[in-house]
Formats: C-alpha cells, sequence, structure tokens
C-alpha cells in the first residue's frame, strides 16, 4: 500500500505499482501470516453460526488464509472511495466483531484487538469524515483490511467477518459483477463500480450515500451479532 502511494505522489499520477506487481507482494506477504496462523491454530476452518463444527482443509489452508487476508485487505481498499466510508463501515464491522469476540476465552485476545481497530477507526473518523481532512489511502486501507482478516483467521470466525463487513463484501462483489458482466455482454451492469460510484454517477451527494452505507453496515453487524 505504501509503495503504490509513494508510486503516485513520486509520479504524480494516478497509475501507482501495476495490479499484478501488487497482488503477487500481497500474496507473498499473507502467505508468511497464513503458515504462522497454520501453525498456531492449525488448518481448521470455522463453519458460520455455530460453536463446535470445523473443516480440516489441510494443506489448502494456507492458500485460503492468504486469500482471506489478500480479500478483505483489498474489499477495504476499494470500499475508501467516499470520505468517512471505510472508516466508519470499519469501525462498525470491527465493534461487532469485538462483542462477539470477546465472549469466549480461546478469542478474547482477537476481541481486544478488533475493539482496539473500532476505537480508531471511528477516532480517525472525526478528521476523514466529509469534507475528508486526512485521507487513509492505500498505505491505511491495505493494512487495515488485511488486519481484520488476519483477526477473523487468528480466532476462526472468518464467515463472521463477511457477515459483519457486508458493506465490504458486496463493494467487492459490485467490482466482480461489473467486470463479468461487461465481458458477458459488453454492457455494464452499473453506471461504475464499486457499488458507491454508481450513486456518485447518479448524482447523490455523497454524505447521502455513505450514510446510508453505514446504515447498511450497521444492520448487517446487529444481524451477526444477534445470530453468531
Amino acid at each position: 500500500g505504501f509503495l503504490d502511494d509513494y508510486d503516485k505522489v513520486r509520479k504524480a499520477s494516478t497509475a501507482g505499482v501495476p495490479g499484478r506487481v501488487r497482488l503477487l507482494l500481497e500474496f507473498l506477504i499473507a502467505g508468511i501470516a497464513a503458515a504462522i496462523i497454520m501453525q498456531e491454530n492449525g488448518p481448521h476452518l470455522y463453519l458460520p453460526f455455530t460453536n463446535r463444527y470445523y473443516i480440516d482443509l489441510g494443506y489448502a489452508y494456507p492458500i485460503f488464509a492468504a486469500f482471506v487476508i489478500v480479500a478483505f485487505g483489498n474489499a477495504v481498499n476499494l470500499t475508501d472511495g467516499l470520505d468517512g466510508l471505510a472508516a466508519g463501515s470499519l469501525g462498525i464491522c470491527a465493534a461487532a466483531l469485538a462483542v462477539i469476540l470477546l465472549q469466549t476465552t480461546e478469542t478474547i485476545g482477537a476481541g481486544q484487538m478488533m475493539a482496539v481497530l473500532s476505537t480508531t477507526a471511528m477516532s480517525f473518523l472525526w478528521f476523514n469524515h466529509h469534507p475528508a481532512r486526512i485521507f487513509m489511502g492505500d498505505t491505511g486501507a491495505l493494512a487495515i483490511g488485511a488486519l481484520l482478516g488476519l483477526l477473523a483467521l487468528q480466532s476462526e470466525r472468518e464467515w463472521l467477518l463477511c457477515a459483519a463487513g457486508a458493506v465490504f463484501a458486496v463493494e467487492t462483489l459490485s467490482v466482480v459483477a461489473q467486470v463479468v458482466w461487461f465481458r458477458c455482454t459488453r454492457r455494464r451492469l452499473l453506471l461504475c463500480s464499486p457499488l458507491h460510484n454508481h450513486y456518485v454517477f447518479r448524482k447523490i451527494p455523497e454524505p447521502s450515500i455513505v450514510r446510508a452505507f453505514w446504515a447498511a453496515g450497521l444492520l448487517a453487524a446487529t444481524a451477526t451479532m444477534l445470530l453468531a
């Protein structure tokens, strides 16, 4: 993330580090973290909304874990397109997961980190809400998103992260859907992706879009806490 931001500033362009190079570096770093997590927790995939059932992924676990870390890093990065959108959504998601993880001894460490992450995101939001005075950039978005994925893997609650962080998941899926739909039909499914840009192109005021996404994120986080 830092390399990408630095390259954009140094060259005064929006190009940044090429996408393939970025993904390669991200997967290399995430792969190391995945191997460490596997040694500590074993190759287990936690089933959603249960407390006792797991799937043993075996040697496929590092691939899965690296994908989770990279996917959520990029999901937060994609969401960081409007002032306060990513920071507010992150604060809501991390707070919900903190409440869930702090309830059991096995996940209390990850829960404490989630609580710190939520508090930090909300503090940052003071300077990042519209009109933003400080921006997250790829340096912050990729790192924070990766940390979300890392904590979810450490606590073996990956699917709870998908539920509580539904805003990030939907934003990412909107990009995938846009690309697939265009390649199949040569037409755009959305006016612009990620999803929040679709509403920007429809001339909806930025603060209204952000508040609507926060509300959706709060609804998803509340439902996750009730079901977990």
